[in-house]
């Protein structure tokens, strides 16, 4: 009978550590903003293939203007917009694991260029990313006026 506890306790234990959340580890929340300054480097750069590859097909793109792009109009918009990223930098930057989604939050400080204009502009930015197979990708990002 003694064997008998001692297996169904091991037995137990081994069903709990399989099933049991587990916590993120460090290196996805650094890999995840390795991700989002080479979306940014991207934005700047006019890099399509790139933002191609970052975004999912069921991207939502929302703007603190209030207006929201789906994938091809927001690279279409990149693209071949007046609008211009000169510089990005991020500030208050805060990544939250939940299985495979990653949530972003920062500041973002840029400059930027467009037909009239060159000015400077102050953001914060709520980004949802989601693991799509070794991969991840842009689901969701909302701009707000800070």
């Amino acid at each position: 009978m003694d064997g008998l506890i001692k297996y169904t306790m091991f037995f137990g234990l081994v069903v709990f550590m399989i099933f049991s959340p587990k916590e993120p580890e460090e290196s996805d929340s650094q890999e995840i903003v390795s991700i989002v300054e080479d979306f940014n480097n991207a934005l700047i750069h006019l890099n399509k293939s790139g933002l191609k590859k970052m975004t999912s097909e069921d991207l939502s793109y929302g703007h603190s203007d209030g207006s929201v792009q789906d994938k091809n109009e927001f690279i279409e918009g990149v693209m071949n917009g007046s609008f211009r990223f000169v510089t990005i930098d991020m500030s208050e930057l805060s990544v939250q694991m939940v299985d495979d989604i990653a949530i972003v939050r920062h500041v973002l400080d840029s400059d930027y260029q467009n037909q009239q204009d060159e000015g400077h502009l102050q953001i914060g930015n709520l980004m949802i990313w989601r693991k799509d197979g070794r991969k991840w990708k842009l689901l969701a990002r909302q701009s707000f006026k800070l």
